[in-house]
């Protein structure tokens, strides 16, 4: 039987030093799963995540150790309304720390989003439910980046970043230099200071470098 489909834009609340990690599972047991490889993958870890499920009362589950971010997130579920959706509200920690664990939960089915950006989640709805079609993750962008320009890039760069734009074909060069001579092959280094370790790279690489930028 042919059934009329609506279309939402929901978007999702923000919490000033919190990510978002949205998603879909498969089963009534998601919530205590999710819980239990958030908690075991990051220490000190403060969270709270809310599941809508997808028969019966269709009950919304949540679990976390942060009431304040539980509380959101079961907020959120309820205004999404999608069978089978989770929220994580992520504090303390980035989604990279946790995102393998989550996806080897074994209800995982899909991760949709995860971001510390503003979310909108587009929404289909049908006479049987709601379902999530599709996310919106971060501002509309405003700059094209130009690889020939360090400036545009240092501009959004972290604080004591160092940028050095090298001559055309010389990149590897200049990395090698530095994997031998300061990294001596190793995957990790020391240094007393990062201004001591920049330094050392700039007059490494300087019969190359082109321009160069401290943030």
């Amino acid at each position: 039987m042919a059934s009329s489909i609506d279309f939402h834009v929901v978007p999702l609340d923000q919490i000033k030093g919190c990510n978002i990690i949205l998603g879909t599972a498969h089963f009534i047991k998601t919530v205590e799963d999710l819980f239990e490889a958030i908690v075991s993958s990051v220490p000190n870890v403060q969270f709270g995540l809310a599941f809508c499920e997808a028969s019966g009362p269709c009950l919304i589950r949540y679990e976390g150790n942060d009431d304040a971010l539980t509380d959101v997130a079961k907020d959120n579920a309820l205004k999404l309304g999608c069978g089978h959706s989770f929220i994580i509200y992520l504090k303390n920690a980035f989604p990279i720390n946790i995102l393998n664990q989550i996806k080897f939960v074994p209800e995982v089915c899909t991760i949709h989003a995860a971001t510390a950006n503003p979310l909108q989640v587009l929404v289909a709805e049908t006479h049987q439910g709601r379902g999530i079609i599709g996310v919106i993750d971060g501002d509309a962008d405003g700059i094209l980046y130009d690889n020939s320009n360090i400036s545009q890039l240092a501009e959004i760069a972290p604080n004591n970043s160092l940028f050095l734009q090298v001559q055309p074909g010389t990149d590897d060069i200049v990395g090698e230099l530095i994997k031998k001579q300061i990294f001596k092959n190793r995957a990790k280094i020391k240094y007393s200071s990062l201004d001591t370790l920049k330094n050392k790279i700039i007059d490494l690489a300087n019969d190359y470098i082109i321009e160069k930028i401290n943030t």
